[in-house]
């Protein structure tokens, strides 16, 4: 169902692209933006989400959880299905009380999840090679965990072909703001 009469812009990248980044810079300018991977965390305090996890993984912390779904591939997708419906229901909830006609939802799995069918606009960011680095230094990830959390997502070269929007991260954070604010111009007039 896509949310009415609220315009959705999805924003999604691989790990460590940017697009916290984006979205934060788009939020400072006024934006109502959600993250997906926010939500996730709130749903994982609730009495359901644990009881859930437990079951099926035998803990409920988000550490243990993510070793387990991101080494084996049914594991992983049996989370997600179970998750995205309820993180797509709090976001559903919370849009319901937005000021703008217009509002940003960042997730990480938003093409895998087939949720650019719900947004007016679909924001991709792409990060650059030589800067992935320092930005996995900034997240404190390994080279390993980086590689075994991008091979739950999908080929950038695949989620190009499927975006609206694409935005470069190859240049300093300043210039991924500065491209950020560019966007965020750009949404206001035409979906104000």
């Amino acid at each position: 169902m896509i949310l009415s009469p609220k315009h959705l812009i999805g924003l999604t990248g691989n790990i460590a692209s940017g697009k916290s980044t984006v979205l934060k810079t788009l939020a400072d300018c006024g934006a109502r933006t959600f993250c997906a991977d926010e939500v996730v965390q709130k749903l994982y305090r609730t009495q359901r989400v644990r009881c859930q996890l437990k079951k099926w993984f035998g803990s409920a912390e988000p550490k243990e959880v993510a070793k387990m779904v991101f080494s084996n591939v049914a594991s992983r997708r049996k989370l997600e299905k179970f998750l995205h419906p309820l993180v797509w229901d709090y976001m559903e909830q919370q849009l319901k009380d937005c000021p703008k006609n217009w509002a940003v939802v960042e997730a990480p799995l938003l093409l895998e999840a087939g949720w650019n069918c719900r947004m007016d606009l679909t924001v991709l960011v792409v990060g650059g090679a030589r800067t992935l680095s320092t930005r996995l230094r900034q997240r404190k990830l390994s080279k390993a965990e980086y590689e075994r959390r991008l091979a739950a997502q999908w080929p950038v070269e695949k989620k190009i072909g499927l975006a609206d929007v694409i935005i470069y991260n190859d240049g300093s954070k300043r210039l991924l703001t500065t491209k950020a604010k560019g966007l965020y111009q750009a949404l206001e007039s035409f979906y104000a």
